[in-house]
C-alpha cells in the first residue's frame, strides 16, 4: 500500500536500490517508489536508508531489519516525494523488514505537496507498507569481468546475473536464499 492523506495510489515500481559508496567502503541501500493517482504519476525516492561496510554482510536481505526516524528534512533530504516538484518527507519513521525470502518497507511520514489545489496540500500524511524487488545494479562502464570484480569487494555471496544496459554494466541479485 502507498498512500497519500486518504487516496491510495497504484504501485507500479518498487525498488531496492544498491550502490557502493564513493569512497568504495560502503554498500548504500536507497528506495525507489513509482504510482499512479489518476493523471499524477508520484514518485517516491530515499537514496541512503541504510549503509553497510563492505564485508559485513553475505546477503542483500540482511538489511533488514533496519529501522530510522527523522523529524525536518536536512539540506539534502533523507526522503522526498515528487508529484509537480521534489518536496522532502518529514515526520518520518521507516523499517526494512524482512519478507519471505526478500525485504519490505513500512514508512509513516508527512509531506507538503507544493501548489496543489484541492485534497492535497500542507502535512499530508505518507503511509507506505510494501515489498520492495531489488533494483539492477549500475556499475558503470566497464567490462563484466570488472564488474564481478567489484561486486566481490562488497563481501555480497548472492548469486548474480550479467546484463549490459545501453553500454553500462548491471548485476542483477537474485531473489532470496
Amino acid at each position: 500500500m502507498f498512500a497519500l492523506a486518504h487516496h491510495h495510489l497504484e504501485v507500479t515500481r518498487a525498488e531496492l536500490v544498491p550502490f557502493v559508496s564513493s569512497d568504495a567502503t560502503h554498500v548504500v541501500w536507497g528506495v525507489e517508489l513509482a504510482a499512479e493517482l489518476g493523471d499524477w504519476q508520484p514518485e517516491l525516492t530515499a537514496d541512503r536508508l541504510v549503509t553497510t561496510r563492505m564485508g559485513t554482510i553475505r546477503h542483500w536481505q540482511e538489511i533488514a531489519p533496519s529501522h530510522g526516524r527523522w523529524t525536518r528534512p536536512s539540506a539534502s533530504p533523507e526522503a522526498s516525494l515528487y508529484i509537480h516538484e521534489h518536496s522532502p518527507v518529514y515526520d518520518c519513521t521507516w523499517e526494512l523488514l524482512r519478507a519471505g525470502a526478500g525485504v519490505s518497507l513500512r514508512l509513516e511520514g508527512r509531506v507538503d505537496v507544493a501548489d496543489e489545489p484541492g485534497p492535497l496540500g500542507r502535512s499530508v500524511a505518507v503511509h507506505i507498507e510494501l515489498p520492495l524487488q531489488i533494483a539492477p545494479w549500475p556499475f558503470g562502464k566497464v567490462s563484466e569481468r570488472e564488474c564481478r570484480a567489484a561486486y566481490a569487494k562488497t563481501g555480497l555471496e548472492d548469486a548474480v546475473d550479467f546484463r549490459d544496459v545501453r553500454g553500462v554494466a548491471h548485476l542483477v541479485l537474485r531473489g532470496g536464499r
